[in-house]
């Protein structure tokens, strides 16, 4: 297995009416999601791109309020959660 020095990922903001089209096109049904993640796993100019973090923020509205966390910090998890979905981690944490 290669190591990298470097990795990386894009992350894109979506609301929820693009997270239900993108939920629709990849994953076959049209709910409204909080993150999706899209594993990409190329090297590109000697880095590592692991993929793209999708953070929906109409639900991490709504998520921070109903969890009493600041929009900031619901992101914050969601992006965590999103990478390690690029890095084949479980759901359980």
């Amino acid at each position: 297995m290669k190591k990298f020095e470097k990795a990386g990922v894009n992350i894109v903001w979506v609301n929820d009416t693009q997270m239900k089209g993108l939920n629709q096109r990849f994953r076959s049904n049209s709910a409204v999601s909080n993150v999706i993640s899209f594993s990409i796993n190329e090297t590109m100019d000697g880095r590592l791109h692991l993929g793209e973090i999708v953070i929906n923020l109409d639900e991490a509205r709504r998520e921070a309020a109903k969890l009493h966390l600041s929009l900031r910090n619901e992101i914050l998890r969601l992006g965590v959660h999103g990478l390690r979905n690029l890095l084949n981690e479980s759901h359980c944490f």
